[in-house]
């Protein structure tokens, strides 16, 4: 496996807070905290939360946001080698902070000798702070940690530096007690200059894409590597609702979602998006399997949706193969364990399963219908409720055309690999034909458009953007691609007037533009599969699409800053509007996928680099 491509120091890494650092070679930490005069504590920890304030919501009492974290920071500039922007703003403070590793790039060389060791420094400007209450930022506890006041407002006592009105700087460390001051002011100096010019590149156009990729990465003290947190209020929520609450500081892993997040920054940030599925590999199972999600050491029985070969082929499609060498084998076991177990009949159908009949361990485990739903990502979706759970073989009906779709993509960016690496890519080729021929002869329905199968073998009525998913993977022909985008995708009627695309159709009785999850809001990750085959049509069918889902997240970030998880079906804005009920998290990692097709028509689409196989 490669080596780590940063160095280690100061960095906002925390599971805990987006205003908390850590020394990743120590384990030090200083975090930003509110309190009340006399040291009583409002918040100590801050940043976007879950997403669902309602205390008692009617589902999933335990997604809703943690009490404890407080709102109002807005996430800025942000480096891989450890620069930060934040802006807080509450009825009780407004302050604009920067942070950096003294050894980053944003700070500048340096012949001191405490600023080459690594310190963290903090430039901050309280623009307002009410009577009553204090900013400070507090240290983990002991010697040699401290904090110095370099500048301005600020004063250090009892563990914490404290942040007067006005502009402050500080530096924190393992540090003498006394320290070049001047050289210290010097490469604040720098930092502000590098954050004022950057930042707003960092919050413009095709950079807001892996914005959220990059405030959600987490530090793993037992990998001593980086993981994707989707949302770092999550490891805590997730932690309680699961029973394991000992476990709230992580690592939380979502599969799905941190391989859609890895190609995401694969071209921004290489470095970020190869550790993103290191963290996937990492908990890999003996057997090939990647769970569905793991939190600490602990695992769920079910697999996760095939997205891994495609974040690997957006690091790779271009000829860099040296990373593809290195992990290929392991991405190939994982596409393997699939095929042996997520096709129960033989038949090149796949369906999802609860993983009850896998034996392959696993902490976390929901049986029948429910796990089976679950293990889709599409938990809610009125697409399985007609389709019934075979008990016989633990499946979801008898063939599903998103696993089987995306199974067979898995398949065709294998084959390309193996062909690139010297490998044999034949199994891959001939996995990819079975499933193409299956999907072709029996999901594809008179009316033009691809259906699931229930357990009797009947095509089923409700449909979803999944059914446009043969596209990405080359399985339609044009002509039944050119169709079903007619009858369906661009009919007004079902997902075609924007914003777009429901997760429901419009014109199905299960429909809820405005509710919760699956039955009817928008989905950054099917806009963006949607897209990826609508693209082969031409720029005609594939720019409008691609701009509708720009102006989808550009709203919500212009009215509120947000990078949602899911946006309404009926007004496309993310925050859930007072009098509905919808869990959507406004800054989850995968939303930037709703800008992947407008920058991918601007400059490459690597899928467009995929070779084809033919279909004998």
């Amino acid at each position: 496996m490669e080596r780590k491509e940063w160095k280690l120091g100061w960095r906002m890494w925390s599971p805990r807070s987006y205003a908390e650092a850590i020394d990743t070679r120590t384990g030090d930490k200083v975090w930003l905290q509110l309190t009340r005069r006399g040291g009583e504590v409002v918040y100590d920890r801050f940043g976007p939360n879950v997403g669902q304030a309602n205390p008692a919501p009617p589902r999933h009492h335990a997604h809703r946001d943690l009490a404890s974290m407080g709102d109002g920071l807005r996430l800025g500039c942000w480096s891989l080698d450890g620069c930060y922007e934040l802006e807080l703003e509450r009825p009780e403070v407004h302050a604009r902070i920067m942070l950096a590793d003294s050894r980053s790039v944003a700070c500048g060389p340096s012949d001191d000798p405490i600023m080459r060791q690594g310190v963290l420094l903090a430039s901050v400007d309280v623009l307002r702070l009410e009577s009553g209450y204090e900013l400070s930022f507090a240290l983990s506890r002991g010697e040699p940690l401290r904090a110095i006041a370099l500048d301005g407002h600020a004063r250090v006592r009892e563990g914490a530096a404290f942040l007067g009105s006005g502009k402050s700087a500080i530096a924190f460390g393992r540090m003498p007690p006394v320290i070049n001051v001047g050289k210290a002011d010097k490469r604040i100096r720098r930092m502000t200059s590098f954050v004022r010019y950057y930042g707003p590149d960092q919050l413009s156009g095709p950079q807001r894409m892996g914005h959220a990729v990059r405030w959600n990465t987490c530090w793993d003290p037992e990998a001593k590597d980086v993981y994707l947190a989707v949302n770092r209020s999550w490891v805590e929520m997730i932690a309680t609702a699961v029973g394991k609450p000992e476990l709230r500081d992580g690592p939380l892993i979502f599969s799905w979602d941190s391989a859609l997040s890895a190609l995401l920054v694969a071209g921004s940030t290489p470095p970020l998006a190869r550790a993103i599925v290191r963290s996937l590999l990492r908990i890999q199972q003996p057997s090939g399997r990647i769970p569905f999600f793991a939190l600490g050491s602990h695992v769920s029985t079910r697999m996760a949706p095939p997205l891994l070969p495609l974040a690997l082929w957006y690091l790779s499609y271009d000829g860099r193969v040296d990373y593809a060498e290195q992990v290929f084998d392991a991405v190939a076991r994982s596409h393997r364990w699939m095929m042996e177990h997520r096709e129960p009949r033989h038949d090149g159908l796949l369906c999802w399963s609860d993983g009850s009949r896998d034996n392959d361990g696993g902490d976390f485990n929901i049986e029948g219908w429910v796990g089976a739903a679950y293990e889709s990502g599409l938990d809610d979706s009125p697409m399985w409720e007609e389709l019934g759970f075979d008990h016989d073989t633990g499946s979801l009906g008898q063939g599903c055309v998103d696993l089987s779709s995306l199974a067979a993509l898995s398949a065709r960016i294998l084959a390309a690999l193996a062909e690139r690496l010297g490998r044999d890519g034949a199994p891959f080729v001939a996995d990819y034909r079975r499933i193409a021929r299956a999907v072709n002869e029996r999901m594809w329905s008179g009316d033009a458009v691809y259906r699931n199968l229930r357990v009797d073998g009947t095509q089923a009525g409700e449909i979803s953007p999944t059914s446009f998913y043969p596209l990405t993977a080359g399985i339609a022909t044009r002509e039944q691609a050119q169709a079903t985008v007619r009858a369906y995708m661009v009919n007004r009627q079902h997902f075609g007037h924007p914003p777009v695309l429901p997760s429901v159709p419009r014109s199905s009785n299960a429909y809820d533009g405005d509710g919760d999850y699956w039955r009817g809001r928008i989905w950054p990750p099917m806009n963006f599969l949607v897209w990826s085959g609508l693209r082969a049509l031409g720029p005609e069918r594939a720019t409008p699409f691609a701009q509708m889902s720009r102006d989808l997240f550009d709203g919500e970030w212009e009215r509120e800053g947000h990078v949602h998880e899911n946006y309404s079906g009926e007004t496309g804005r993310g925050e859930p509007q007072p009098g509905h009920y919808a869990r959507s998290c406004p800054f989850y990692s995968w939303g930037g996928l709703l800008l992947l097709p407008d920058a991918e028509i601007k400059g490459s689409a690597p899928l467009s680099f995929l070779p084809p196989i033919p279909l004998e």
